[in-house]
């Protein structure tokens, strides 16, 4: 009984499930076999019951993004295991009924995750868009508020690219953003996924240290700079290391709680392969950027190219942790 109250509720599900399926075959069997099923109304009602109580466990499981996250992570043979399940309970369920939604919009988001092995999950059928305009821009995407499964609010941060990246880069894009997605440390924002390819799903953190430092002038910034330090820590000792490469107030959110998330991490030294719109960010930015990186910025022999992805390093991003590090402490605060 200690094992079962430990399993998580997909797992759960999944032995539940199992247990149900074993159970359907054998009374097939026995009515194959032509074999005589003493209390056959009462077994049936047995299994009509628990297949109603699978149903509801599933119900729970597709209204909780946790839930979903859990069975994102696995095996593409595991995840076709909750596509059958659902395909079965969506026929108990009246057509374009609630649940019966958000089953269908589960489906597609499981059925998606099966054929896009080495990417982040699309979460596309799962989040609605609020508003057609950005809340606010940072270096390289507009930020957009989403709900995620009717709940929770989240932002969108979609990429401004002014032509596709080459088919290498995209592939390669994927891959980081998947790992990404696995990266846990109270200090650094988590993703929760993708809407579509190039639109990146991110708790709804709404307040940055420069924001937060002039709303509070009373708050002490050592802890919330002693925070994102650990972050960034945690990034830099990520196997392989994961350069920030825009660090600076306005990448660092502050949760409700009051804790430094890093957020924007490894998105400048990767989409330096994509054409983004170049915006006034890039200006200000380079207050924070580490000074063997201007030059090739501000060159103009270097025909407007920025630098090449390997030359932000974990130095340059501790350059630009300095540097928003002396930002409380001057006249102007981080930003």
């Amino acid at each position: 009984m200690q094992e079962w109250a430990e399993y998580s509720r997909v797992w759960a599900f999944c032995t539940q499930e199992t247990i149900f399926r074993t159970l359907e075959r054998f009374n097939e069997d026995l009515d194959n076999l032509g074999v005589p099923a003493a209390g056959e109304e009462s077994r049936q009602i047995a299994l009509a019951e628990d297949r109603a109580a699978l149903n509801r466990t599933l119900c729970y499981i597709v209204t909780s993004f946790k839930d979903m996250r859990e069975i994102f992570s696995l095996d593409p043979a595991d995840i076709h295991y909750f596509v059958d399940a659902i395909q079965h309970a969506m026929r108990n369920e009246q057509a374009q009924s609630p649940i019966y939604n958000r089953f269908q919009d589960a489906f597609l988001a499981f059925r998606t995750a099966i054929t896009r092995v080495d990417s982040a999950p699309d979460l596309s059928s799962l989040i609605e868009k609020l508003g057609e305009n950005p809340v606010k821009r940072d270096t390289f995407s507009d930020i957009y508020e989403g709900e995620l499964l009717g709940q929770e609010k989240v932002a969108l941060a979609t990429f401004r690219v002014t032509k596709p990246p080459d088919p290498q880069t995209w592939q390669r894009f994927h891959r980081e953003i998947l790992m990404w997605t696995n990266l846990q440390h109270e200090n650094v924002l988590e993703i929760y996924g993708l809407q579509g390819d190039m639109c990146l799903v991110l708790p709804w953190v709404p307040v940055d240290a420069h924001a937060y430092l002039e709303s509070n002038p009373q708050v002490n910034p050592h802890s919330l700079l002693l925070g994102a330090a650990a972050g960034l820590e945690y990034l830099h000792a990520h196997q392989p290391p994961i350069i920030h490469g825009d660090i600076r107030g306005a990448n660092i959110l502050v949760s409700e709680s009051g804790a430094a998330q890093i957020t924007g991490y490894g998105v400048v030294p990767f989409m330096v392969g994509a054409s983004m719109d170049k915006s006034i960010d890039h200006l200000i930015a380079a207050r924070w950027t580490a000074p063997e990186l201007i030059t090739p910025l501000e060159n103009e022999e270097s025909n407007g190219e920025t630098p090449a992805i390997d030359t932000w390093t974990q130095a340059s991003d501790v350059w630009s942790f300095g540097m928003t590090i002396l930002a409380p402490f001057r006249e102007n605060s981080i930003s």
